[in-house]
């Protein structure tokens, strides 16, 4: 667990904000995934995927996810990317780790 020291200032406000941005996010996944056994895979720019995987609950998490800006590439384009990279971990020997009860 992080410690932070002093008066705590904009990043460290703006690491929490997102922190706890992410614990909602991962919540509504767990609710609404996990009880159908669906893999997740995550999208997102690079700093942003060790934070959410640090927090996210969630056991059925494909490989190491996307990295990239989802708001400069085409629903097409970011389509295209999720059946990549989910055909990639379902042509492994991986098995996609089974939620627990």
């Amino acid at each position: 667990e992080e410690s932070f020291h002093g008066q705590g200032g904009t990043k460290d406000t703006k690491k929490k904000m997102l922190q706890e941005y992410f614990r909602r996010i991962d919540n509504s996944i767990n609710s609404n995934l996990k009880k159908r056994g669906l893999p997740l895979l995550v999208f997102g720019v690079d700093y942003l995927h060790p934070i959410y995987r640090k927090i996210s609950s969630y056991p059925m998490m494909l490989g190491k996810g996307i990295v990239g800006s989802p708001d400069k590439l085409s629903l097409y384009e970011l389509h295209h990317s999720a059946l990549n990279e989910a055909q990639k971990y379902f042509d492994s020997d991986s098995e996609i780790p089974r939620a627990y009860a």
